[in-house]
């Protein structure tokens, strides 16, 4: 998505959360907030704060690494990367290269609505990540950038 086509979105993005989005578009994998905030040239707060914002808005992704702080106080690590794909989709991320990869199934949105049909709840919405190892990964071959 170009930034035309984001400024296009009735959402306001300051210049602080154009450059966090750029730094995640150039990114060749996803970032952990620091790596984005010491790209962007942002201090913590804010690049939090932006990266925060741009996953409200469904114009980032925050996906758990898999590995704990160093501290060892049992918080995860978020990595975040643009979400390009405009129409509604869930994501598998790679534990070993970290790689994002938009997924589309059919089968599981069929299985939530039987689900929303013979319970008592309102599901409003969802969220599915799958993690696992990715075919590239599996194979050795090196990624497509």
């Amino acid at each position: 998505m170009s930034e035309q086509q984001v400024r296009k979105r009735p959402v306001r993005l300051s210049s602080l959360r154009l450059r966090v989005l750029a730094v995640l578009e150039e990114a060749n994998a996803p970032l952990t907030a620091a790596e984005v905030g010491q790209r962007a040239g942002t201090s913590t707060a804010s690049t939090y704060r932006a990266l925060g914002f741009l996953v409200q808005q469904h114009l980032v992704i925050a996906v758990p690494d898999g590995n704990l702080l160093p501290t060892g106080d049992e918080r995860r690590v978020w990595r975040y990367a643009r979400c390009v794909e405009k129409r509604h989709h869930h994501h598998f991320v790679c534990k070993a290269c970290h790689s994002i990869i938009d997924i589309r199934c059919s089968d599981f949105e069929r299985a939530l609505a039987a689900l929303t049909l013979n319970s008592e709840h309102l599901i409003e919405s969802h969220e599915l990540t799958l993690v696992g190892t990715c075919v590239h990964c599996l194979s050795g071959e090196s990624h497509p950038q």
